[in-house]
């Protein structure tokens, strides 16, 4: 049973790493017109806070 405490925390790391390589593909596609807001982004966390902590940490290393 303890591994399935593991899934959503293995989901959201496949998933973001799905949304790097999209925002790259999507970066290399449009150049300097590129808007990344239009590249979705899926979230696995229903904590409002932890969601919160980790759109604060991503604009860090934007």
């Amino acid at each position: 049973m303890p591994w399935q405490l593991a899934r959503p925390v293995k989901a959201q790391l496949d998933a973001d790493r799905a949304y790097e390589m999209e925002k790259a593909k999507h970066l290399l596609t449009y150049g300097e017109s590129a808007d990344l807001d239009l590249v979705p982004r899926k979230s696995f966390t229903t904590n409002k806070l932890v969601q919160a902590f980790r759109t604060a940490v991503s604009t860090i290393f934007d």
